[in-house]
């Protein structure tokens, strides 16, 4: 955890690991986090076949990248921040930096949402 889905270790406190841990003890959601991090979830035999998959998406999208990203996770978050169509925001964090950062992120994501959101 403290190496890909938060930037400090401060914020992984026993209140946070009792609450990760609860999650896993949903019925049938113990394998649910191993299937996300080995890929088990993911629609894509590729790691770069998701790409394809974003350019056809007509809807507006926007990508937070957390400054303290896995190499792997930032280039592929960059790589899609490339793309045409695609806005892009830099936060501090890594992978976790919706919770770990959550006011930096709304400040991105409420703008983002407010512009784009249909009534």
């Amino acid at each position: 955890m403290g190496r890909h889905v938060y930037s400090d270790a401060v914020h992984i406190t026993p209140e946070l690991m009792q609450a990760k841990h609860q999650t896993t003890q949903a019925k049938e959601a113990r394998f649910a986090s191993v299937a996300f991090v080995t890929g088990g979830l993911d629609p894509v035999q590729q790691r770069t076949d998701w790409l394809d998959l974003m350019q056809v998406v007509t809807v507006p999208k926007l990508v937070i990248v957390g400054q303290q990203s896995p190499p792997k996770s930032k280039a592929e978050m960059e790589m899609l921040s490339a793309m045409t169509g695609v806005e892009s925001a830099i936060a501090p964090g890594s992978l976790g930096l919706g919770e770990e950062y959550s006011e930096k992120a709304l400040a991105f994501l409420l703008p983002f949402l407010a512009q784009h959101l249909v009534d």
